[in-house]
C-alpha cells in the first residue's frame, strides 16, 4: 500500500510565503474579502463578492441565523 508521506516530500510550513495562485490549488487572493461576501469563481479566477440574494427566503435566512448563530 502507497502512503500519501512515501509519495510527497516534507513541506515546512513555518517557510511558507506568498500568494498560492489558482493553478496551484489556491485562491490567488492576497487578503479576505469583506465580511458577510462568499468566493465565487468565473472559472478562471477567484472573487470575493456578495452572495447572490435569490433563493433565499426570509425564513430560511433567520433559520441558517440560528443554526451558525449569526
Amino acid at each position: 500500500m502507497t502512503t500519501l508521506s512515501s509519495i510527497l516530500p516534507p513541506v515546512n510550513v513555518s517557510t511558507a510565503s506568498g500568494t498560492l495562485p489558482a493553478g496551484n490549488g489556491g485562491t490567488g487572493l492576497t487578503a479576505p474579502g469583506t465580511t458577510g461576501n462568499v468566493l465565487t469563481s468565473d472559472g478562471t479566477t477567484w472573487t470575493s463578492s456578495a452572495p447572490a440574494a435569490a433563493g433565499v427566503t426570509v425564513g430560511q435566512s433567520i433559520v441558517l441565523s440560528m443554526v451558525f448563530g449569526l
